[in-house]
């Protein structure tokens, strides 16, 4: 039997909802308390999928948990697990987009942030590096913050090269890369 999955996240937490048939839902509160969640991602990749969750705590500052068991509990990260490199000077307000990568990489998981930027996993996004090919595009100083921040929000992988990718950043624009982020256009 199939099960659908649906994951909602608001800034009152996080709620998952599955069905049988797409009509009648049930619908439960994922235990990360009353974080307010910014992106989720469902990694269908695994037999069972991964969910993926962008919280932020006005205490601890954002995080990137997940979940094996469609949501029933959840792993919390010991650190930051997207963070910014020092020489960059900056620090991670949010992560606005998860996007799991191709079939044809397993554990690769893609975050959008704020301040924009994009960061890649190896790991099941148990942890995020810092793409420093957008990082350092020449454009990236014209970049400048409008109302709602400067945010990377949208991660597309090209669905078969993964080598190619198209992300956009709030106020910075649309930029592509054909050698797995080395350069962008």
């Amino acid at each position: 039997m199939t099960t659908y999955l649906l994951a909602i996240g608001t800034r009152k937490g996080l709620f998952v909802a599955t069905s049988s048939d797409r009509r009648t839902w049930a619908v439960e509160r994922a235990p990360l308390g009353s974080l307010a969640v910014y992106a989720v991602g469902i990694d269908a990749r695994r037999a069972t999928p991964r969910l993926l969750a962008s919280s932020f705590s006005k205490h601890w500052g954002p995080s990137v948990a997940h979940s094996d068991d469609l949501g029933k509990s959840w792993q919390e990260p010991e650190h930051a697990p997207v963070r910014y490199p020092e020489w960059t000077e900056a620090a991670l307000k949010r992560v606005w987009q998860l996007q799991p990568g191709l079939q044809s990489e397993p554990d690769v998981v893609w975050a959008g942030a704020e301040p924009g930027a994009l960061f890649r996993s190896d790991d099941g996004g148990v942890s995020f590096k810092l793409v420093e090919g957008l990082w350092n595009h020449p454009q990236r100083a014209k970049w400048d913050p409008g109302n709602g921040g400067l945010c990377l929000h949208t991660v597309i992988p090209h669905p078969t090269d993964p080598r190619r990718m198209t992300v956009a950043v709030s106020t910075g624009g649309v930029y592509q890369t054909a050698d797995a982020g080395a350069s962008w256009a």
